[in-house]
């Protein structure tokens, strides 16, 4: 893959910073956003000088080295522990502003180091890796972090010195181009000695991941000092060092992140998440959308009966409070609420439906390190309380059709009643009859309507039309319950489903998609290049 410069992996780390923020492993987040400050206080001293460190630890030679390097005693050096208390900035002329940046105090300019290839150099001379001082460690490494070019300076004896291999180099992997290892002192070894002890060295910065060039001088002979002052011209010479060191540490970053983060349970973002369509249905649920829809249901038929059934008996049949009503869920104005809030959310389903979520939550996020995984979780909880909230004012606003009625009531209504009045003149024609009989009083004969008098044809249509009339309105009334349950339910689980994806299911989407912004920004660091 095609690399990346260097002021786009600035602006990648600065922006997977701060997606992470809080997120990810506090140490290295730290280390991360140190990178950057680096990077913005190295722009405004300038680039154009390079600095290079001499670090190693107490008898390596570290002063002796760069008074051999400049060709002039300007470190004072000692067999004592600690030789080199503070650090020491050598130059060919004032380099105040990345010094003051550096934090170095004691300073020296040379004149005879204004020349090729010293020009553009800042040799630092640091203290002692394994003083006893801690303000000494923490000076040097102050210094190392900011440094263009490391020169660790090694001995025989101590090469393998844990402090340096162990705090340091495996902690610089990225920075190999930028660093250069010097066994000093091989004056005191023979050939074999000297090649065994290379051979090595070699292999312990392999080990330590890195592959810098590796370099055997001896200071008291001026042995190689030539290949040495080449080797630091050639690194420095194309004044990219600080660019290159950068670059590096902007790499480090990244890996340290990537790494921090799959310790922490991160992986590779998953490319969908599932579908949350059935987790929406239960918190619609939950809520009291199925009770609602039902009590709504309910109460359409309940005033279909008193609508449209036999006017005798219907009052019976519709006696005590409407189900509607008793939910208080009908509507007293025009202002679209209720007369009081319902209660209808069940306790038992709410909490299934925030078991349904977290297993949701847990799924849509496995690919997520645990803090961040621990925050979206409390941001989907959060996003559920608000819910329960909000569906209790939908439920309550909810449009339960209470005062709808359709034509056909009127229809059959008026049916029923004809029907009802023919019955009751056949009846009370018949009673007048029987009266009149019992009183001695002769009404005379009622007319025929074929063979039937027409009493009979009142009272036995009547009833039979009634029959009819109900026969026709009981299907009707079961299929305009099962519809207005199918409307309200309907209505309900939409608008609820589109508050539980507004917040609930967006946040989490926002989240998982911050996530895949900030794992491609963290793999983009690893081609950062100067």
């Amino acid at each position: 893959m095609a690399s990346v410069d260097l002021p786009t992996g600035l602006s990648h780390l600065e922006r997977a910073l701060e997606l992470s923020a809080g997120r990810v492993d506090p140490e290295a987040e730290e280390s991360a956003r140190g990178v950057l400050d680096v990077a913005d206080a190295r722009a405004r001293v300038g680039i154009g000088r390079t600095v290079v460190a001499l670090a190693g630890a107490t008898g390596s030679g570290k002063s002796s080295l760069l008074n051999a390097l400049v060709g002039q005693r300007v470190a004072r050096t000692a067999v004592r522990r600690p030789t080199t208390g503070t650090a020491l900035a050598v130059s060919g002329r004032h380099a105040a502003d990345l010094l003051d940046w550096l934090g170095v105090r004691e300073r020296k300019v040379l004149l005879q180091l204004d020349a090729a290839p010293w020009r553009d150099v800042v040799l630092i001379d640091l203290p002692d890796l394994d003083s006893t001082e801690s303000t000494h460690r923490e000076e040097a490494s102050r210094i190392i972090s900011r440094a263009d070019v490391l020169v660790w300076v090694l001995d025989p004896q101590k090469y393998a010195d844990a402090v340096v291999h162990e705090d340091y180099l495996r902690h610089l992997t990225q920075q190999s181009a930028s660093m250069i290892i010097v066994l000093n002192q091989v004056d005191r070894l023979n050939e074999s000695e000297r090649r065994d002890v290379l051979e090595d060295l070699a292999r312990q910065a392999a080990a330590d991941g890195i592959t810098p060039e590796l370099v055997a001088v001896s200071a008291a002979t001026a042995e190689n000092l030539g290949v040495l002052q080449a080797a630091i011209s050639k690194v420095a010479g194309t004044r990219q060092a600080a660019a290159e060191r950068l670059a590096g540490s902007v790499r480090g970053a990244g890996a340290a992140l990537l790494q921090a983060t799959g310790a922490a349970g991160g992986t590779a973002p998953q490319p969908t998440v599932e579908d949350f369509t059935p987790v929406a249905g239960l918190l619609a649920r939950a809520a009291g959308a199925d009770t609602v829809a039902r009590a709504a249901g309910a109460s359409y038929e309940r005033r279909a009966l008193k609508a449209t059934g036999w006017p005798v008996v219907r009052w019976l049949r519709t006696r005590g409070a409407d189900p509607l009503e008793r939910l208080h869920l009908v509507r007293r104005d025009d202002t679209g609420e209720t007369g009081a809030l319902n209660r209808v959310t069940s306790p038992a389903r709410w909490a299934a439906a925030r078991a349904a979520l977290a297993a949701y939550t847990d799924r849509a996020c496995a690919a997520l390190p645990r803090r961040w995984r621990a925050s979206v979780r409390g941001t989907a909880g959060t996003g559920a309380d608000a819910l329960g909230d909000e569906a209790e004012q939908i439920i309550a606003r909810a449009d339960t059709e209470y005062r709808r009625r359709p034509a056909w009531w009127g229809v059959l209504n008026t049916c029923q009643w004809i029907g009802t009045a023919a019955l009751a003149a056949g009846l009370v024609w018949y009673l007048l009859i029987w009266i009149g009989g019992a009183l001695g009083i002769r009404l005379g004969e009622p007319p025929y309507w074929g063979v039937l008098p027409i009493p009979a044809v009142l009272l036995l249509g009547g009833a039979v039309w009634c029959v009819l009339c109900s026969a026709i309105a009981r299907p009707a009334r079961q299929v305009g319950r099962r519809r207005v349950e199918q409307r309200v339910s309907a209505r309900l689980k939409q608008e609820i489903s589109a508050r539980a994806e507004s917040s609930v299911l967006a946040p989490l989407r926002a989240e998982a998609g911050a996530y895949t912004e900030f794992y491609a920004a963290v793999e983009t660091l690893r081609r950062v290049a100067a």
